[in-house]
């Protein structure tokens, strides 16, 4: 079996990481793959920052931070929704492009 190339190597225990985080996301599946892509990137850029702050090996740093990344981008997401964040940001370009605000829709009777 030929090994892998050393960029993949980088990425694997990331992957790993997220991929035990995503057992326990209760997340619509579109969502959960977005939060897996998230926590392996986070883990893939951020593992040689955390190797310097603490000393951790490197594949533990980059399963760790594959782990807790999808837990971080999850807690963001659901914050971001809860205060309402985008309606608030597209208030905000729809006023600097001068556009008229978006009126709201009644409600759809059954």
């Amino acid at each position: 079996m030929q090994e892998l190339p050393p960029e993949m190597m980088k990425a694997v225990p990331g992957a790993a990481g997220s991929l035990v985080s995503l057992l326990f996301m209760k997340e619509a599946w579109p969502r959960r793959v977005a939060m897996f892509l998230a926590g392996s990137a986070l883990s893939y850029y951020g593992t040689p920052w955390v190797r310097r702050l603490v000393d951790l090996d490197a594949g533990f740093a980059g399963f760790l931070l594959g782990m807790l990344g999808m837990i971080v981008v999850s807690g963001l997401v659901k914050a971001w929704e809860g205060i309402g964040l985008t309606e608030m940001l597209r208030d905000l370009v729809r006023q600097l492009l001068r556009l008229p605000p978006v009126q709201p829709q009644p409600p759809k009777e059954q």
